[in-house]
């Protein structure tokens, strides 16, 4: 049976599972841009639900998650900066789709 991202999920009740498998796939697959080019994929995946995503947003995400980084004292962004980063800038501070 292949494996899939909400079967090797910690959410999903697997007991050696990790909290963001698609995540670790990214940076398996990426060799370059990688901050830049998850928020490229979170973006189209917004645009497909109906919201508004702009290349200016993605500019301003990229940009918060690196001074979040830069302030957390770590050389690139990671999961937790770019989360941040697609609520602060992409979401406009909502974490919930009906608001």
């Amino acid at each position: 049976m292949p494996w899939t991202h909400s079967r090797l999920s910690y959410h999903s009740g697997y007991g050696a599972g990790i909290n963001s498998p698609g995540w670790y796939q990214h940076l398996f697959e990426t060799d370059d841009h990688v901050a830049e080019r998850w928020l490229a994929m979170v973006a189209g995946l917004l645009r497909a639900e109906g919201h508004p995503v702009s290349s200016a947003h993605l500019i301003e995400a990229t940009r918060l998650a690196d001074a979040l980084a830069a302030l957390r004292g770590r050389p690139v962004p990671g999961l937790a900066e770019l989360t941040e980063a697609t609520l602060s800038v992409l979401c406009e501070g909502r974490t919930n789709r009906s608001a």
